[in-house]
């Protein structure tokens, strides 16, 4: 069976794969789970290389390592 956190990274990962990149800001609001549970999924999902994640204005992207993101 799986853990919450391995439930919670397969979900975070689901969404940017749909969504090809997403804020933070609304990765929070689509996953309805503790901020510090989806940072650990997003550090687990990020030392895996399966998402990366960028700095952009006052919130940070999160996307799959294949997608390419515009810089500013």
């Amino acid at each position: 069976m799986h853990d919450l956190l391995s439930i919670t990274a397969e979900r975070v990962q689901n969404v940017v794969r749909k969504s090809g990149s997403i804020p933070l800001s609304h990765l929070e609001s689509t996953i309805n789970v503790s901020y510090n549970l989806l940072f650990l999924a997003i550090d687990r999902l990020s030392a895996e290389r399966k998402i990366q994640i960028r700095r952009k204005d006052r919130d940070y992207i999160i996307f799959s390592p294949g997608d390419m993101i515009e810089e500013k």
